[in-house]
């Protein structure tokens, strides 16, 4: 079996070195992405608007980070097409290790390992040291933005349903409704804001949960552009077994980078798991939560990210 590597979890920019010009003379080639950044003196490059916008189409959370402060800062991050999740500000970074610092407050800050972000380097490479010393991923030069255009939720959906691809990160939380009572979750609006925080897969096998009706029209919109539902269908043979439906799903899943499962479900734990799923994932390698769809939004209100 060839070993896929997990999908990240979120990706890091700088966000002048790699995303934007300083020039106060915009050149052709410049796309200025708000009214108001012309006069500012940052202006999106080229390259940064196709890793921003690339960025955007994998659906991960987006950090930038910077030593830029006050209203420097704020005219930088209106040069941006839109607000990133968040926004580290460092000392001025005269030596890697100074940039060290600021890259393990960005993984503390996302609750995540440096080991599941992406950073993405500027057009030379020039500033990848810092981020392999404290275990983040990195891609930079004219690769970079391939590399992230492969993160695209689009291709993932045809690779993760259809075939498998060696360069392409597919998966790296799974999340796997037992029931479809989100009312329960309360604010559904904010589950979309942040559910990309904690999954980037949805997996919905019929037989488990009812395929029609609010529940499942509120998974979609909570996941939409952020992550991806996969659906596997128990079909109309009676025969079929659901247990061994689960487990091809997510033997295929872990092939394609799976780590970490999270089975939601409602208030009577005893009866969520009557087909076994826990022992099913743990025995093919999986990290395993049981949660209620309460306690998931509780996990995203302590993990609610703000611009720094």
């Amino acid at each position: 079996m060839v070993p896929y590597r997990s999908r990240p979890r979120a990706i890091c920019i700088d966000l002048v070195k790699t995303l934007l010009t300083e020039d106060q003379a915009v050149p052709d080639t410049v796309l200025i992405a708000r009214k108001h950044s012309a006069s500012g003196g940052f202006h999106l490059s080229r390259r940064g608007a196709e890793i921003w916008q690339a960025a955007g189409d994998a659906g991960l959370p987006t950090v930038v980070v910077t030593d830029l402060s006050g209203p420097q800062l704020d005219t930088a991050i209106e040069a941006l097409p839109c607000d990133p999740d968040l926004v580290v500000v460092s000392e001025a970074a005269d030596t890697n290790d100074d940039r060290s610092v600021a890259l393990e407050r960005v993984a503390r800050d996302l609750r995540m390992n440096a080991t599941d972000i992406l950073y993405v380097g500027d057009a030379k490479g020039s500033d990848i040291t810092a981020p392999h010393s404290v275990g983040m991923r990195t891609c930079a030069g004219d690769e970079a933005v391939r590399q992230v255009q492969l993160l695209d939720n689009r291709r993932r959906y045809q690779l993760l349903s259809y075939n498998f691809s060696d360069d392409v990160e597919l998966v790296h939380t799974v999340l796997l409704p037992l029931d479809l009572s989100v009312g329960e979750a309360g604010d559904l609006e904010f589950l979309r804001r942040h559910s990309h925080f904690v999954f980037d897969t949805v997996l919905i096998v019929e037989g488990l949960v009812a395929t029609s009706g609010f529940g499942m029209k509120a998974i979609e919109k909570a996941a939409a552009g952020n992550s991806l539902i996969l659906y596997s269908a128990a079909g109309f043979d009676e025969t079929l077994d659901l247990a061994e439906i689960v487990r091809e799903r997510l033997h295929r899943m872990k092939h394609g980078g799976a780590e970490r499962l999270i089975l939601v479900h409602a208030e009577n734990r005893e009866e969520a798991d009557h087909h076994n799923i826990v022992a099913i994932a743990e025995h093919l390698g999986y990290e395993v939560e049981l949660r209620t769809w309460k306690t998931l939004m509780s996990q995203f209100e302590q993990d609610h990210i703000c611009k720094t």
